[in-house]
């Protein structure tokens, strides 16, 4: 069995900053809406079988991405990525979104999201109450 380097020294956070963060060659071949396109789409495929520990390993990474980056420079690139996978994941499960997003705050925002468009979501999921609750609950 032959075993490539970059194989042997490649790490899950490494191949998810490949995902989240922009590859500004790729997006100048194919132009910026159609990467914004098949970036979001192999974010899905990679978060597609995620359960709930699955995305907090996710965020875990992605904090680790912002926290290793040069004067924090990829933040918003992993913060928008990040929030992508979450609408995708509201699209394709409501529960598990509203416990993910929950189990996130709960944690601390590790990945200081912006609350609007996220909250907005929420509450097309699971209502007014349910959201207000999850949005301003204690720790």
């Amino acid at each position: 069995m032959v075993c490539r380097l970059r194989d042997r020294f490649t790490n899950e956070t490494y191949e998810l900053s490949e995902l989240v963060l922009v590859d500004r060659h790729e997006r100048k071949e194919v132009g910026w809406q159609e990467y914004q396109s098949i970036q979001r789409e192999r974010l899905a495929a990679y978060t597609t079988d995620f359960d709930e520990s699955g995305f907090a390993r996710f965020f875990k990474r992605c904090a680790e991405i912002i926290r290793t980056s040069y004067c924090r420079q990829y933040e918003y690139q992993v913060q928008s990525s990040v929030v992508n996978a979450l609408f995708d994941l509201a699209e394709r499960d409501n529960a598990i979104f509203t416990i993910v997003f929950e189990n996130y705050l709960h944690e601390g925002n590790v990945l200081n999201l912006g609350p609007w468009a996220l909250a907005q979501k929420l509450i097309q999921v699971c209502g007014n109450e349910r959201s207000y609750d999850i949005l301003y609950s204690g720790d």
